[in-house]
């Protein structure tokens, strides 16, 4: 049987891992588990995922606020877009204002 040659030290504490079972104590001892190369695809499709799900979760919250509105300032709000009004939503914290409305022409 052929072992590999392990030898680094521990990105966590900086101990010398020289050996399978030191790696496996590092890993535990810090909480971590080895990498695996399809790690970085999984994590990537959920934050896609995430973030889409996000999307709807605004655009549902928009498109319930703006039924919402009196007729008259749906009206005011459709001819605003329809004239160039452009609106960037933007991730703010808890209690500030979710929408920055531009009101310059694209």
């Amino acid at each position: 049987m052929v072992r590999k040659d392990i030898h680094y030290d521990s990105p966590i504490d900086g101990r010398p891992i020289t050996s399978e079972r030191a790696r496996a104590d590092d890993l535990a001892r810090s909480n971590c588990i080895p990498y695996d190369p399809g790690m970085k695809q999984d994590a990537a499709c959920r934050r896609a995922e995430a973030d889409a799900a996000l999307e709807r979760r605004i655009d549902d919250t928009v498109e319930a606020e703006i039924e919402k509105m009196p007729s008259e300032k749906r009206e005011r709000l459709q001819r605003e877009l329809d004239g160039g009004m452009e609106v960037e939503p933007l991730r703010l914290t808890p209690g500030v204002k979710p929408l920055r409305v531009t009101t310059g022409h694209a």
